[in-house]
This record gives structure tokens, sequence and C-alpha cells, in this order.
């Protein structure tokens, strides 16, 4: 795998707390790779293996980020596909607190205000989504007490990739 290198000019690493710098690293990982996929060096797949999430996750990190100008091939989504999960995610964000009440822990179907179904494991939630043979688009998302935050593609300088 390539290694990045970030020049951080004369920041001393060593007086920043380590909580703050591993959420730095954190969100300058998701940045560059949202970068790339936004260039379509990456696919969803890659994207999601590379920051540790699933591709549902991706997809809503990048409706959610400055990341805009994806063409449907390369993130799978039409523009109202896109849309509808930008939706959702604002919402399911802004009941964040009245979900985790109930469902924390859990993975939801989520529409409009609603959870139509949960379970603890994802790919049991997703099985049964799919049993049902309807073939559009669906919002999942673990329930907890606060999501990633995505983060706004910047450019970064590198010394290596």
């Amino acid at each position: 795998m390539a290694k990045l290198e970030i020049d951080l000019g004369t920041i001393n690493l060593a007086e920043v707390p380590e909580q703050h710098r591993q959420e730095a690293e954190r969100r300058a990982r998701q940045a560059f790779v949202l970068a790339l996929l936004e260039q379509g060096d990456v696919n969803v797949v890659q994207a999601a293996e590379v920051l540790g999430i699933f591709r549902e996750d991706v997809i809503k990190l990048a409706a959610a980020s400055s990341v805009s100008n994806f063409d449907s091939p390369r993130l799978g989504l039409w523009p109202e596909d896109r849309t509808y999960i930008s939706r959702q995610a604002l919402l399911f964000d802004k009941m964040r607190a009245e979900l985790a009440s109930q469902y924390l822990g859990k993975w939801v179907l989520f529409e409009d205000g609603k959870v139509l179904d949960a379970d603890e494991e994802h790919k049991a939630l997703l099985k049964r989504v799919s049993e049902t043979g309807e073939n559009k688009i669906v919002f999942i998302s673990k329930v907890e007490l606060q999501e990633p935050q995505p983060v706004p593609a910047t450019s970064l300088s590198s010394t290596s990739v």
C-alpha cells in the first residue's frame, strides 16, 4: 500500500494530544479518499475498504461533503438517488437522539422519519431488505450517538504517495 506523507511545517506533533492527532489523521484520510473517489481514481468499494466503513457510509459521506460531481456509474447512483440518500441522512441525523433511545447500536432501515426494520446484524437486515424483491435505493445506517463527520474535500500536499 502506498504511504501518504504530509508536511505540517512547524507543528510539533508531540505537543498535540493523541486523541486530536488521531481525529485529524482520520479526517485527512477521509478527505484524501473522497477526493480520489471524486476524480474517479478509486470506486466506492475501494474507498470503503481504505476507510474501514461500509459502502453505504461512503455514499453518505460523499453526499454530505463538498464532493459533488460524481457521475452515476462511478458512484452507482442516479442524481435522484443521491438526493434521496442526502435527505434521509439529514433527517436521520436530526432524529439521532430519539432513535438512539430505542435502537442504539442497531442497524435500521430508515425512511422519512420512520424505522421500517432493525437488526443487531447489518447482513441480516440487508438480507431481509433484499428478500422483499423491491429494486429501489434504501437508507440503512447504524444508530450511534454521533455520526462520523464528513470532511470537505481539500487539497493535500504530499511528499510521497
